[in-house]
């Protein structure tokens, strides 16, 4: 392709874009919809691209052409940037006739069939990245519900369990830093007991809170920690004698470095607790 034939190929593309800009917000039913014509449009560039080089070949009525397959793909990923960028699903449907009615204004029109194909194609990419969105959404808010508590005075638990992406488990270590800083704690504990997925990137997070422990002069305890995550633990510079059995271990540990201890029937309870038992007086 010639300079000149590339640049005429931006300036038709650029043209495109515009009037999708345009024929997008006339048809968006809601003003959440027309304030994302701007990023609409950015994510658009890769399809309005395929479908004026598809349809300007001459294969461009075959619907079923190597040359189309681009397109289809690249409109696919215009639906799922849509989702994901919080469109309304009557945005989605009207991202492909405000993209085909561009098209028209270069004298380029869709197969009817294949007008269809990319319709149907766009609202699957839709719904591919409304489902990803709502993903990410629950697995931020269940990292976020893993418990702190204060367990004894000066002492601070994080319990993490589940399966969390690495990312999500670094943001909630980095929040319970925070509350160690701000309560002043001088013991934290970390139970990772029914916590899936021993890696060290999952360790990393806990690693975090020990750094966070060392700058605040904290002892640092990990609960339930089996041979696998003692492993992964190890890879992120997590000591060995920071590592004990059980919550009821670090509890024991916690309460000799505050100096403190005890009563026979609370540790009773306490030890009942701990177990899964009722708390019977």
């Amino acid at each position: 392709m010639s300079a000149r034939d590339r640049a005429d190929e931006e300036a038709a593309a650029a043209r495109v874009l515009a009037a999708f800009g345009v024929r997008f917000a006339e048809r968006a039913p809601f003003r959440d919809d027309r304030e994302l014509v701007d990023e609409l449009v950015r994510e658009a560039q890769p399809a309005a691209h395929a479908l004026l080089f598809a349809l300007t070949v001459e294969v461009a009525a075959d619907e079923s052409s190597l040359e189309h397959h681009e397109g289809i793909a690249m409109v696919h990923l215009l639906g799922r940037r849509a989702a994901l960028l919080g469109a309304s699903p009557a945005a989605a449907t009207a991202l492909v006739p405000a993209l085909l009615a561009a098209l028209e204004d270069e004298a380029l029109r869709c197969p009817d069939g294949f007008a269809r194909l990319l319709a149907s194609t766009c609202v699957e990419g839709f719904v591919r990245g409304r489902e990803e969105r709502l993903r990410d959404a629950m697995a931020g808010a269940a990292a976020d519900a893993q418990p702190t508590l204060e367990v004894l005075p000066a002492c601070r638990a994080l319990v993490l369990c589940g399966d969390h992406e690495p990312e999500r488990l670094a943001a909630r270590a980095e929040a319970f830093g925070r509350e160690l800083f701000a309560s002043e704690a001088r013991v934290a504990i970390v139970d990772i007991s029914a916590l899936r997925g021993p890696d060290r990137h999952r360790a990393a997070a806990v690693a975090d809170v020990r750094e966070a422990c060392a700058l605040l002069g904290a002892a640092f305890l990990v609960a339930g920690a089996d041979a696998e995550w003692r492993e992964a633990l190890a890879d992120a510079s997590v000591p060995e004698e920071a590592c004990v059995p059980t919550f009821g271990d670090a509890l024991d540990a916690a309460l000799r470095t505050l100096g403190l201890a005890l009563r026979p029937r609370m540790k009773t309870r306490f030890e009942r607790l701990l177990r899964g038992g009722p708390d019977r007086q």
